[in-house]
């Protein structure tokens, strides 16, 4: 048997790979390049939280201008073209300068490093600093004061650069040392709100000696950046969101991702109306993005990484965004070149249809459905990595307390690694087989399935302490996301008035990317800030089952109250008030999907009187 190609798909298959695979080599590393640039949970969690009800606001609207004005071809480029160029723009974003300002007191017995914030970040910072090894951090220190640089030099010997010159020792305006502190063999944090390292060793200018001692007791003001990253982050005394580099990538995100999500949302509509009236057929077409997500987010963390050999630890992420906007052009230049779309027809009275279906009970369950998804996909998207970077520096440094690299080196690595295997173990089948999952379960047992493969996944996440034993968890990604994500682009498809399928999309597009999202991203960093990644994984993890739990239960009572009479396996037969005469609709008697095909505005009124015939998919 011959294999049958058809082409009618191709430019479609092509979109989804060239255009997840264009965007595959940024948008999973977002949430650790904001890391690296200074960002801290709360100004991440607003970041991310903010950008999903741009893309609520964004998804709607341009799939209503695609309907009512027929120019769905048009939004799609457009959308295109701005997804390459904001999420190139972000080269332009520097790092943000942060005041790291602490105190150096040296006295005539001992050095110490005195850092002070405010009580709350400062437990939460010993709790998770490694006490079993040495602090490390990189002081520069700035002496404006003659007797500062007197002290200084004098504990010093006299042997660095600037303490002796001949005749003063008054050419000393700043030093850098490296000073190592283990608090395991001290117990002195005497102040709420501070945090002191006693010096037991400095190393200067790779030289290395005890800590200073100091005639008379001195303090200077230095600039300190330090290994452990809860110590850095207590470090860090001001305002994220008080740098103009924050608002720069900030804009350019909302830009983006605004553009994204519209793609998204059209893209499904226009793959819908090439399929016709196979709609199950959506899985093997979406599975092209998995594949070109997958696999590119691999060769993408290689590059970076091989391009970072130098950066001890830091990530460039050019040559990354340099591949994403090669691929978008390519995308854009395929799709105005091949890709074949039927004019859409202008709908007058589509909206009329669509608020009286989002009216209907079982609608507004599967738009909860979506959002709650999307609470949870969001922590996935947004805390998984960071979650996983947090427990590669605590694993790093529980293995040897000499490890230089603190899990930055191959951290890249390890999300690229658990993209793949979300995509080509998780997705790729999931995909090819959705369908038919579908058709066995049904969309309502389907939905069940992916609240409690969710609550599987969550727990096994907060058990981790290890960050590479994520991996077998991340097949699981299949149904959470593989699954999830056929369930209801289809559900929304059988169920969008004529004409409003973008539309519709959008709506549901809304719900998952920009209510759920959101919530899950501003939930989750204040979660994370509070109680740490753990506590957040198993809390959700929890929150999943339980609704699952209230998933069934409501279908169950819903499906006895509409207590509807079968004639036959293939039919069944309702009573409606339809003004005027029947309306035909599809219906699965394993999980009634209705998929009412509605004239103009005629109402659906299921509870009034007359016969509508219901027929098997």
């Amino acid at each position: 048997m011959g294999l049958k190609v058809n082409y009618q798909l191709l430019p479609i298959k092509a979109h989804m790979f060239l255009f997840f695979a264009g965007t595959s080599p940024i948008i999973p590393f977002l949430p650790v390049f904001a890391k690296q640039l200074g960002f801290d949970q709360v100004s991440v969690a607003i970041v991310f939280g903010v950008l999903p009800f741009m893309g609520m606001l964004a998804k709607p609207i341009a799939g209503w201008i695609a309907d009512r004005f027929g120019v769905e071809r048009m939004v799609f480029y457009i959308s295109i073209i701005l997804t390459g160029i904001f999420y190139f723009a972000l080269l332009l974003v520097n790092k943000i300068d942060s005041d790291t300002t602490a105190t150096l007191q040296c006295t005539e017995t001992t050095t110490v490093l005195k850092i002070c914030r405010d009580e709350v970040s400062r437990n939460l910072a010993l709790e998770s600093m490694i006490t079993s090894c040495p602090e490390r951090c990189q002081l520069t220190c700035h002496l404006a004061e003659e007797t500062q640089m007197d002290q200084i030099c004098t504990a010093l010997d006299y042997k660095h650069k600037g303490c002796y010159n001949g005749t003063t020792p008054e050419d000393l305006e700043s030093l850098t040392m490296t000073i190592y502190s283990d608090l395991s063999k001290h117990d002195t944090q005497p102040t709420a709100d501070c945090i002191y390292l006693p010096v037991d060793r400095i190393v200067i200018e790779e030289e290395e000696r005890k800590a200073m001692i100091c005639r008379e007791f001195t303090e200077v003001l230095c600039s300190t950046n330090c290994y452990s990253e809860p110590l850095q982050k207590f470090v860090i005394k001001d305002s994220v969101m008080a740098s103009p580099n924050f608002w720069m990538f900030f804009i350019f995100n909302i830009i983006a991702y605004s553009a994204f999500s519209v793609n998204c949302s059209i893209g499904d509509a226009i793959c819908f109306q090439l399929l016709e009236d196979k709609p199950g057929n959506y899985g093997r077409q979406r599975v092209f993005g998995s594949i070109g997500w997958g696999g590119f987010t691999i060769l993408a963390g290689y590059i970076i990484d091989f391009y970072s050999q130098h950066l001890n630890g830091e990530k460039d992420y050019t040559p990354a965004l340099f591949l994403m906007l090669g691929l978008l052009t390519f995308d854009l230049i395929i799709c105005v070149l091949k890709l074949r779309v039927k004019p859409t027809t202008k709908n007058s009275s589509g909206s009329i249809d669509v608020m009286r279906l989002l009216s209907s009970p079982s609608t507004v369950v599967f738009i909860l459905w979506c959002t709650g998804v999307g609470v949870l996909t969001s922590l996935i998207w947004q805390w998984l990595p960071w979650y996983l970077s947090d427990l590669a520096g605590t694993y790093s440094e529980s293995q040897s307390c000499e490890s230089t690299d603190h899990g930055a080196t191959w951290i890249t690595l390890l999300l690229s690694l658990n993209m793949a295997i979300q995509c080509f173990i998780g997705e790729v089948p999931m995909f090819f087989v959705s369908g038919w999952i579908l058709k066995k379960l049904g969309h309502i047992h389907t939905m069940s399935l992916v609240l409690s493969v969710f609550g599987i996944r969550f727990l096994s996440y907060s058990m981790l302490t290890n960050p590479w034993h994520s991996l077998p968890i991340e097949v699981l990604n299949g149904v959470t996301f593989g699954i999830f994500y056929s369930t209801m682009v289809s559900y929304a498809s059988m169920i969008a008035p004529p004409g409003m399928e973008s539309t519709m999309q959008g709506i549901v597009g809304a719900a998952f990317e920009g209510a759920g999202i959101a919530i899950g991203s501003f939930t989750g960093g204040a979660v994370y800030k509070a109680k740490g990644g753990k506590f957040l994984f198993r809390s959700f993890g929890i929150f999943s089952l339980v609704a699952c739990v209230l998933h069934v239960f409501f279908q169950m009572i819903a499906k006895r109250r509409r207590n509807v009479p079968t004639d036959g396996q293939d039919s069944i037969k309702f009573n409606a008030n339809l003004g005027d005469g029947p309306v035909f609709v599809r219906v699965s008697t394993n999980d009634n999907d209705i998929k009412p095909i509605i004239k103009g505005s005629e109402s659906f009124d299921t509870e009034g009187g007359g016969d509508v015939k219901y027929e098997d998919k």
